[in-house]
């Protein structure tokens, strides 16, 4: 894992785990509000961890979606996330799927 890669993803990780956590406190406080914002927290550690993918990318030579369990991660989860993201700003109603998918 290359130096930047590495500084990438953990960034990536903490604004992930503030988001779950924006999410387990706007459902216990019913904070609808606050639900509103964590859109923005998790599209800023989709752009980080996109730089990461980039910065694997050039290291490895090939897109991180084979070979390594890390790479399998990388890929899925970015997958994942980007599934997250057009449900929360294309479906509101379906925005509190985020309590689950946001801790994986």
């Amino acid at each position: 894992m290359a130096p930047l890669e590495a500084i990438l993803i953990w960034i990536a990780i903490g604004i992930y785990g503030l988001t779950t956590g924006i999410y387990i406190y706007s459902f216990v406080f019913g904070n609808e509000r606050l639900l509103g914002r964590a859109g923005y927290f998790i599209s800023a550690a989709f752009v980080l961890q996109t730089a990461a993918i980039i910065v694997r990318y050039n290291v490895v030579g090939n897109m991180p979606l084979t070979g390594v369990p890390y790479e399998n991660a990388l890929g899925t989860t970015w997958f994942i996330m980007l599934f997250m993201l057009y449900i929360y700003f294309r479906h509101r109603s379906l925005r509190p799927i985020g309590i689950a998918v946001l801790p994986f």
